[in-house]
């Protein structure tokens, strides 16, 4: 009897697109009473496998084909995570943060049939990896037209880092610029290195080799502080950027290079923003125009009812304690058009984050649409709406100390 898996996801599956399994069975003479297909899908953990769901669906028919297509994303996306990790003490060199945003699964899937059911054929199927990241709408034509697959575009590319941007991308000494890294094949040699180029405007070059200190492998996902702070010890006269680049110490794994120009300009309006992009990883943007600021109140109010005749305190109205929200309107200064298209993977990211001090202050994007302010055909200009969000807080942070510590509080009259 024939079962096979007719549609299957590539070696990296983005887990925020549909993730997709289509499997097909004879249907036999006569047809199969009580015809099922299943699928059992398996996490590796420390060498283990973990049974991680399992569906029993009737198929369609189509000839003497019988289908079933199970689709899995929003189980893969509960059990993924993107980490990062703010250290001001990093210091010089570049620290390793292995998060959990790809993730090793195998599918195993069978047919039932017969009176009681039993289970007639049982196949194993390779490995993939999934995700914590998609390609967003605006990328989608792009994409089609020039890949197969996110794993397709990894590889054609070396384009090993989780971001969508290809531009020379502006800093300073105080950003924090982090890199995200996938390795989409089994690399010919364990050893890599972080290759940091230093330009001066002489056009003089110098590369500097950072050992990650650990093994890259297949499926792999890992952060990389590429800041100023931790790769660039000390500058001389003349410095004006950096390149990173990923590479086997034998150069026959290598990704695409980034380029960062260093802006020495003491500016008075630069605001930074950690945001997680479409690809699962974080990044940083940042903005150099004015902020505004506002304040609005939410007033709920409510009727109510004096128990006394008068009094000077009644009242037949009251309100609840109002929210406030604090907004503030910010512009992004004068950007390219490759950074206006890549910040719709800024605005469209469900995770937004302001640094200040290299701590995080958790922000809403809340306007609905863009006005583009242009200067010439290359140089533009956003402004962006925002609210701090301003969550009630539970001030029980030493959860482990016990009740016996905790003095009694006796109140000052004794109940009936």
């Amino acid at each position: 009897m024939a079962l096979s898996v007719d549609i299957y996801p590539p070696p990296i599956a983005p887990a925020r697109n549909p993730i997709v399994f289509r499997i097909s069975a004879d249907t036999g003479s006569p047809l199969k009473v009580n015809h099922k297909i299943g699928l059992r899908l398996f996490h590796l953990l420390d060498g283990v496998e973990t049974l991680l769901f399992e569906d029993l669906v009737t198929p369609f028919f189509s000839g003497n084909l019988a289908y079933a297509v199970f689709e899995i994303s929003e189980l893969l996306i509960s059990q993924l995570q993107t980490t990062f990790l703010i250290n001001p003490a990093t210091g010089f060199h570049p620290k390793v943060n292995q998060g959990e945003m790809l993730k090793p699964y195998r599918i195993a899937y069978y047919e039932q049939f017969g009176q009681p059911a039993a289970i007639d054929v049982l196949k194993n199927s390779r490995w993939f990896y999934a995700l914590n990241g998609g390609v967003p709408p605006h990328l989608h034509a792009e994409m089609f037209m020039n890949y197969d697959n996110l794993h397709s575009y990894f590889n054609k590319t070396n384009n090993f880092g989780l971001t969508w941007h290809n531009f020379d991308k502006i800093t300073n000494v105080n950003a924090l610029e982090i890199m995200y890294f996938a390795i989409p094949r089994d690399p010919e040699t364990s050893n890599f290195v972080l290759r940091v180029t230093r330009h001066y405007l002489d056009d003089g070059d110098e590369f500097v080799d950072f050992n990650i200190g650990h093994k890259l492998q297949l499926g792999q996902a890992f952060m990389l502080d590429v800041s100023y702070r931790a790769i660039i010890e000390s500058h001389t006269e003349g410095f004006s950027g950096y390149t990173v680049q990923l590479l086997s110490v034998d150069e026959s794994f290598y990704s695409n290079q980034y380029n960062y120009i260093m802006d020495f300009r003491s500016l008075p309006y630069v605001r930074h923003f950690l945001f997680k992009n479409s690809l699962g990883a974080f990044e940083t943007v940042r903005f150099t125009g004015e902020l505004a600021k506002e304040l609005t109140f939410d007033r709920q109010f409510y009727e109510q009812t004096s128990l006394q005749y008068f009094s000077e305190t009644a009242s037949s109205r009251g309100q609840l304690l109002p929210q406030v929200a604090r907004s503030f309107r910010i512009s992004t200064g004068w950007v390219s058009k490759q950074e206006i298209e890549w910040l719709q993977d800024f605005l469209s990211s469900p995770e937004v984050y302001e640094l200040i001090d290299l701590k995080t202050h958790a922000v809403l994007i809340v306007q609905d649409k863009l006005e583009l302010v242009k200067d010439s055909n290359q140089l533009n200009s956003l402004t962006i709406e925002m609210q701090y969000v301003d969550l009630p807080t539970v001030f029980q942070r030493d959860i482990a100390i016990p009740w016996a510590e905790i003095i009694e509080i006796t109140p000052p009259y004794q109940e009936d």
